[in-house]
Formats: structure tokens, C-alpha cells, sequence
């Protein structure tokens, strides 16, 4: 049973490595202490490594029973990312005519619309942030 919680939390620990990976261009195949073969992905054994003591931790933990509910798909960290919650917000509460004033594309605004609100990782670029920031503050002024 244990092997069995430790091979499901690894699996899990992997696919989310191979989602950071593809989330910002690493090839997954490429590794540096895992050797290079095809079908594996020795990037993200490589960086597995890092974090396997929180799954053996997780299955230690509930195999002595001391604890029957352990969060792995929230862990309680915070991380500070250019897609906050804060800068969601502001993206979900602009609308397109403000938006279309300040010279940005009705388009632009309406896939950063759908990547808030699927909460999709994504990135801005300094004028459209600065932008979004203005307008903030001119909302704030009213």
C-alpha cells in the first residue's frame, strides 16, 4: 500500500514538473543528472529530485495515520507571480472601451480576459501593464 501511495504521489510530483517545463519552453528530455533516453524525461526526474521528500513526507504521514487529510494540489506557500490574483482582477474589471482608449487592441484585451478568468499563467508586457496601472489609478480618482 505504501509503494502504491508513494508511486501515485511521484506521478503527481512529475506531471507537474513536466507542466512547469512546457509552461516556459524547457525541453523535458534534456536532463542533466538523469541519463538522456528516448520516451524519458530526464528534466523533470532532475528536478523531481528537489521535492520528493514532500511526497515521502505526505505518505509517511498518512501511513502512521496521523493525519487523514494532506492538501498536495494547494500547498499553503504563496508564490509571486505577474499573474496574481490582484492583476486577474484588474484585467476581468476593465472594460474593452476603456481599454480600446488608452490604444490597445480590442483582441489583446479579450484573450487576457479568457486566460484571467481560466486562470491560465500568462505574462504582460511593461506598456500594457503600465496601462492597466493607469488605469487604476484614474478609477481611484473618481
Amino acid at each position: 500500500m505504501v509503494n502504491c501511495m508513494l508511486n501515485y504521489g511521484y506521478s503527481l510530483l512529475e506531471a507537474e514538473c513536466l507542466r512547469a517545463h512546457n509552461s516556459v519552453g524547457l525541453d523535458a528530455h534534456d536532463g542533466f543528472l538523469h541519463e538522456m533516453q528516448i520516451g524519458k524525461y530526464s528534466l523533470a526526474y532532475d528536478m523531481q529530485e528537489l521535492f520528493r521528500f514532500v511526497v515521502d513526507l505526505a505518505v509517511s504521514t498518512l501511513s502512521r495515520g496521523k493525519q487523514k487529510d494532506l492538501d498536495l494540489v494547494n500547498p499553503g506557500y504563496s508564490i509571486n507571480r505577474p499573474d496574481a490574483d490582484d492583476i486577474r482582477n484588474k484585467i476581468l474589471g476593465i472594460p474593452y472601451s476603456e481599454w480600446k482608449k488608452r490604444g490597445l487592441s480590442k483582441n489583446g484585451l479579450h484573450y487576457m480576459k479568457k486566460n484571467a478568468e481560466s486562470y491560465k499563467p500568462f505574462t504582460l508586457n511593461k506598456h500594457v501593464r503600465k496601462r492597466l496601472d493607469q488605469w487604476e489609478i484614474e478609477m481611484k480618482s473618481i
